[in-house]
């Protein structure tokens, strides 16, 4: 079974191309939607094999507060997540274990990243 992404991100239209990505390089079960009070519970009920989290408004405190949430969350703590930022130097990413790709993003070190995460 394909690994399942759950893609959190703060622009529709930007989402649309990251994932357009992700699918063309056989990433096909994707689950994406923008930040919410009810991403962990998301998270916990598909329990995905991967998070991806893009924040493009920058500075953007509640796509930092939703890395922290599912990283600190007990159901979801051991799942990777991928940050995608302009900004990486949040404490939060290294307290937390994320890995980050810097923007603007370069596709194949994105893949790398996904790759890594999923143990590919």
């Amino acid at each position: 079974m394909p690994p399942t992404i759950v893609h959190f991100h703060d622009d529709p239209e930007g989402a649309h191309s990251l994932d357009a990505l992700l699918v063309a390089a056989g990433y096909g079960r994707l689950i994406t939607c923008g930040y919410s009070r009810y991403a962990v519970d998301l998270i916990q009920q598909i329990v995905p094999d991967l998070v991806l989290v893009d924040i493009t408004r920058e500075p953007s405190t509640s796509g930092w507060r939703l890395v922290e949430e599912i990283a600190r969350n007990p159901e979801s703590r051991g799942t990777p997540i991928i940050v995608c930022a302009a900004d990486s130097s949040n404490p939060a990413v290294a307290d937390l274990g994320c890995a980050v790709v810097s923007k603007p993003i370069v596709p194949d070190d994105l893949l790398q990243q996904v790759a890594h995460a999923l143990g590919a």
